[in-house]
């Protein structure tokens, strides 16, 4: 009995030392832990507040280079025609007149009448301007692309679609083309273009090869015809008949009277002017295919941009008044949705540019349009329809 009184006392005396000792020790422990805690806190706090300090010093900066820019993004889709009254005949919208065209000459093989035309959209560039991304995108999409057509059934070429149906139905195709509904439209023909350059000015593009023209129409370099010499060797000629001197065949036919093609440009930088504009748009015998006349076609919209972009709004108004009140431009786009992008215009320098290939491929004459492949590229142009359309 003794000694289990005497295991309980000292049991008592080993906890009450040990439990006060584990008291300091824990709390010797927590302060100093506690404390290199908080200071590596201040520390880590110090270093984020020094970061996140440093990060709006750099927005800062960046945001005082940048001005602001006034405006809604919003997208454009231009197009030129290639009626010349004075080089073709055209056949007029009217069915009715078409039948009655006079098929008593040489014009007519059948319902065709081979020397009458149709009026084609040539050029074709789909334009973006991203306030957000601060961008300008330019697409242009072949004229030449081979497109299915719901309204009247079967294939054609999407240069063909605003003659054969109307302008609406051209829109939706380089809509559903691109993926890219234009908030506007801007249509002009080949023959105003002078007018419009008068009112913007001219400016420099470049173009890859030379270009000729027989007086109408627009080919590459014609071949370095070969002399008689390079055909007919000497020894193996055969000297002339004397019966055959004078003899003259009347059934044969005249020779066709020989072409001659004039340069009308030279490849490199070329200052776009009257005198070269409508071969400029209307060429398409490019080496490169529908890529290098694509990138022609962009580079000429980016002059038009680039002229736009150095005018205050006066100076903007007047060129819109002069062209659209002369039905030089056809446009959705009224005055005072023009001056409402005129901060955007003036920002061209400034913005990046961009001017994605179209995809597809070359079917003889005809482009065969990757159309899913086009939609998917361009899907991150898409951009909310303009608010100032609505107004």
């Amino acid at each position: 009995m003794p000694a289990l009184k005497n295991f309980g006392i000292t049991f008592l005396i080993s906890i009450l030392v040990f439990g006060i000792t584990a008291y300091f020790v824990a709390g010797f422990f927590t302060s100093t832990v506690s404390g290199i805690l908080d200071k590596e806190n201040d520390r880590l706090d110090q270093l984020f507040t020094e970061a996140v300090d440093e990060t709006d010093d750099e927005n800062n900066g960046e945001d005082e280079l940048l001005p602001e820019v006034k405006g809604d993004s919003f997208t454009v889709l231009f197009g030129v025609t290639d009626r010349r009254d004075g080089d073709f005949d055209y056949f007029p919208e009217d069915e009715k007149a078409i039948g009655k065209i006079e098929t008593d000459d040489k014009k007519s093989v059948g319902l065709l009448v081979k020397d009458y035309r149709t009026v084609k959209v040539k050029s074709i560039v789909l334009m973006r301007v991203s306030k957000e991304t601060r961008e300008y995108n330019f697409i242009s999409v072949p004229s030449t692309s081979k497109v299915y057509t719901q309204m009247g059934g079967g294939y054609t070429l999407l240069e063909d679609v605003m003659y054969f149906y109307d302008q609406d139905y051209f829109v939706q195709k380089v809509a559903a083309m691109t993926g890219i509904t234009p908030d506007y439209t801007m249509l002009v023909n080949i023959t105003e273009l002078d007018d419009v350059l008068t009112q913007t000015g001219g400016f420099t593009c470049h173009i890859p090869e030379d270009i000729y023209t027989d007086g109408k129409d627009y080919f590459p370099e014609p071949p370095e015809e070969t002399t008689a010499e390079e055909t007919t060797a000497p020894e193996t000629k055969e000297p002339a008949k004397d019966k055959d001197k004078d003899k003259k065949d009347e059934d044969e036919e005249p020779e066709e009277e020989k072409v001659v093609l004039e340069k009308v440009v030279s490849a490199g930088n070329v200052t776009v002017g009257a005198s070269n504009i409508e071969a400029l748009l209307l060429y398409e015998g490019y080496e490169g295919g529908v890529g290098a006349r694509s990138e022609v076609l962009v580079d000429i919209v980016r002059g038009f941009i680039g002229k736009l972009s150095g005018m205050d709004d006066s100076a903007m108004s007047r060129v819109y008044r002069n062209l659209t009140s002369k039905d030089k431009v056809t446009t959705n786009m009224t005055e005072s949705q023009l001056l409402l992008k005129g901060d955007l215009l003036r920002a061209f320098d400034e913005f990046k540019t961009d001017a994605p290939v179209y995809p597809g491929a070359m079917n003889g004459e005809l482009f065969v349009p990757d159309i899913m492949t086009a939609v998917r590229q361009y899907l991150g142009l898409r951009i909310p329809a303009d608010p100032a359309k609505a107004s």
